[in-house]
């Protein structure tokens, strides 16, 4: 019983540090006006704040109760398919942006290509969206020996670490470079 409070006192938490992501998120965007007024930009964040929190939950309870974790299929279900979600509706957004002009095309080309481009590509994407993806992918479909609960649990940490590093590199060089790109200066 003890733990379990214990779980919901950290599910609480996380809840607060996800709306705190998500208005992050959200202040970071005036920067960027082509993404600011389209519809997928509020599905992405609060996709976004889903997977962070459940990675957070997944993540928390891997390392502080390892045995309860395994009680988590429902947030391990669900958050196996939010990066995947996350995944399309980011490439939408992109694809979208593309279309909407050339001060929008300049804008992403600042971000794919600029000085944004590595962390986006590398932090944002392979880390905290495909490498998740992928190792969440093994683990429900690949995984012969059902056996190494040690190994499966080392690769949740990676997964969920992955997602919560992936969503730091998004927050903090992505939209810094955004800014730097659309207003000519450093943002720190």
């Amino acid at each position: 019983m003890r733990c379990r409070a214990g779980l919901i006192l950290w599910v609480l938490f996380q809840a607060l540090l996800s709306g705190a992501y998500t208005g992050c998120l959200l202040g970071v965007v005036h920067t960027f006006p082509a993404v600011e007024q389209l519809y997928s930009t509020q599905m992405l964040f609060l996709v976004s704040a889903l997977s962070t929190g459940a990675a957070s939950v997944v993540f928390g309870t891997l390392i502080a109760a390892p045995k309860e974790a395994e009680r988590l299929t429902v947030v391990k279900g669900a958050h196996y398919w939010l990066p995947l979600v996350e995944l399309v509706l980011v490439a939408a957004m992109l694809f979208i942006v593309n279309t909407a002009g050339a001060t929008a095309h300049q804008q992403l080309v600042g971000l794919l290509a600029g000085r944004s481009a590595l962390p986006f590509w590398l932090g944002f994407i392979a880390i905290g969206l495909v490498g998740p993806a992928c190792i969440e992918t093994y683990e429900r479909f690949c995984a012969k020996e059902k056996g190494s609960a040690q190994g499966s649990r080392a690769l949740g940490i990676v997964s969920e670490g992955g997602v919560l590093v992936g969503g730091s590199f998004a927050l903090d060089d992505c939209g810094s470079g955004l800014a730097r790109h659309v207003s000519g200066s450093r943002v720190m």
